[in-house]
């Protein structure tokens, strides 16, 4: 009794006894020998399912009975009681989860499919997805769940399981489809890791303020713990009633005016505007917090239109709090804001993360053209990436027939910067030329290539437009590669998609070009100025960090693969069109 108070005054100590008792458990439960078939081990977990919510049924991770819906005909409900069975299976698989025998678990899941003829209880199809999730077999993992679901296993415990599997690869979307077809009463029985993750698929699909109410419910069952309250944190300030939240803070001599409000008004989009006449061609533009840079860009004119520029930096909310003064500068001057004001204070209720915001710029912190805040290049990861690319364009050379080249961010951030663009942070961009025309000449030339590139032992994924290539136990760098063809009209297709007229002429693209990246001399389409402006319009020499790589592509799917062709060049299963 000494003991339990001297426990119960000390929480962390108490956390720490926990901690003991479940890893003792599940060491006991997880050792070889036992079979969780056996009668013995049956009873055992019988007797630990009776004793449910007990500090003795501590020694059982997941204890298969914790299950708040008994009832088989509750819409809440998981499928039909589970039998003595599979509860002892499950209880079992569960331990070995825990202890780190994950081969042990799916074998012993494995064999227990077997012994039921194939169908199993919704509830050990997804401890056995989990156990392909925990082991990073994402599509293995998908394929047992949608599998299940298309045999008619409707389950809430299965739906939940694929949205985490969706919401861990940043398929935000299709998490949230699954999620919202469990009934709301079971929508927490994901564990509260889930409801921070799905709280952030919310927010990026652009519905903040629902990702505020899941964190928030799942926050009154857990107020301390950091991941919920980050989420909560961070929807609060995506769902704040911007722009009302910027109140003026000056006004006078202006350089042009921000015709749209883009992320200052809720969002992802790009804030956008115009810089008056007169101002130098290419003029800088800056959006400073508080007199301190977070991103630059320049304006660009078109057809004779006053120039214009685009700064995305949709992550920068979740730094602003009250006080924060926000403006633009072209040049010199500023640029008004849509409220007429030449700066604007912030005014959401919250406090300021300032410095953490300037502490990660310092570091080298840059917003996407996407509008993400992540860590920018540095001279390692350049070269590195750049290495890479390397490596793989002279294997292909000598591999193949097939030549390579840098495109799309890569290929502009060659010409026009000897360099990559600070803001371009993904994987290396490269195009694989293709020999044929037609579609099914294109995708077989890609498939030979791939068929190579895996001889080599390089990892490869693919989606419908594109292929990603790392190193030979995957990780980084990543090459982003595209694949492009001449049509019968020689006119230059590309599998992600180009914005302008097509350029005309394979001789042209592929005579002989060299272009310094960093301190190495590269190979570049023979016209790559007229490929950019395929790309990107007349104005790509003009850096634009507010880009939105998705809009108006012109895309011919017929070229793009199908599910069985992505199979077939990568050994995996193909993910969902974006």
């Amino acid at each position: 009794m000494a003991t339990e108070l001297s426990i119960g005054r000390h929480p962390p100590a108490r956390r720490r006894l926990g901690a003991l008792v479940r890893r003792a458990g599940a060491a006991l439960l997880s050792a070889d020998p036992l079979d969780p078939a056996h009668p013995a081990v049956v009873a055992l977990v019988d007797v630990l399912s009776k004793l449910a919510g007990t500090r003795i049924a501590a020694v059982a991770p997941g204890l298969a009975a914790r299950t708040r819906f008994d009832d088989a005909a509750s819409p809440t409900a998981d499928g039909p009681p589970l039998t003595r069975l599979d509860r002892s299976v499950l209880t079992i698989a569960h331990a070995c989860c825990a202890a780190g025998k994950l081969a042990r678990a799916e074998a012993l899941l494995e064999a227990h499919r077997r012994r039921v003829g194939g169908r199993m209880h919704p509830r050990l199809i997804e401890r056995l997805a989990a156990v392909h999730l925990a082991a990073g077999r994402v599509e293995h993992a998908e394929r047992e769940l949608l599998g299940a679901l298309r045999d008619g296993a409707d389950a809430p415990v299965l739906h939940l399981a694929l949205a985490d599997t969706y919401v861990r690869q940043g398929r935000w979307s299709d998490a949230i489809v699954h999620f919202e077809r469990v009934p709301d009463a079971a929508r927490l029985d994901g564990g509260l890791g889930l409801a921070a993750r799905i709280a952030r698929a919310y927010r990026e699909v652009g519905r903040p303020r629902d990702g505020w109410a899941l964190a928030s419910r799942a926050a009154a069952l857990a107020p301390h713990d950091p991941e919920l309250a980050r989420e909560l944190d961070i929807c609060a300030r995506r769902g704040a009633d911007w722009p009302n939240c910027l109140v003026q803070a000056d006004s006078g001599a202006i350089a042009g005016r921000i015709d749209a409000w883009g992320f200052l008004g809720g969002g992802n989009a790009p804030l956008v505007g115009h810089v008056a006449p007169g101002l130098p061609a290419g003029v800088e533009i800056q959006l400073r917090v508080n007199g301190l840079s977070v991103a630059t860009t320049r304006a660009a004119a078109v057809d004779g239109a006053a120039p214009r520029f685009a700064l995305c930096c949709a992550e920068l909310v979740d730094y602003l709090g009250d006080g924060d003064l926000l403006d633009v500068v072209a040049g010199e001057n500023r640029v008004e804001f849509p409220n007429g004001a030449a700066s604007v204070r912030v005014q959401n209720g919250m406090s300021s993360r300032f410095d953490a915001l300037e502490a990660k710029i310092r570091r080298g912190y840059v917003f996407t053209k996407n509008g993400r805040f992540v860590p920018g290049h540095t001279d390692a990861s350049k070269r590195a990436a750049l290495d890479f690319y390397l490596e793989v364009a002279e294997y292909l050379a000598a591999r193949t027939e097939f030549p390579v080249f840098p495109f799309y961010g890569n290929l502009l951030g060659a010409i026009r910067e000897n360099d990559f663009i600070a803001h371009d942070v993904d994987g290396f961009d490269l195009l694989l030329l293709c020999r044929s025309r037609e579609p099914a000449g294109v995708k077989a030339d890609l498939e030979r290539v791939c068929a190579a590139l895996r001889e080599r032992g390089y990892e490869l994924e693919a989606r419908p437009w594109c292929v990603y290539i790392r190193p030979r136990g995957g990780g980084p760098p990543l090459l982003d590669m595209s694949y492009g063809w001449f049509d019968d009209a020689d006119s230059l297709g590309v599998s992600f998609g180009w914005r302008h007229t097509a350029v005309r002429g394979r001789d042209a693209f592929t005579a002989a070009r060299y272009c310094r990246i960093m301190d190495r001399e590269v190979r570049v389409p023979g016209n790559a100025e007229a490929v950019l402006e395929q790309l990107y319009g007349p104005t790509w020499r003009i850096p634009d960090q507010g880009y939105a790589p998705l809009a108006n592509l012109t895309r011919d799917m017929r070229y793009w693969l199908t599910d069985a062709e992505i199979a077939a060049i990568t050994g995996k299963a193909a993910r969902s069109a974006a």
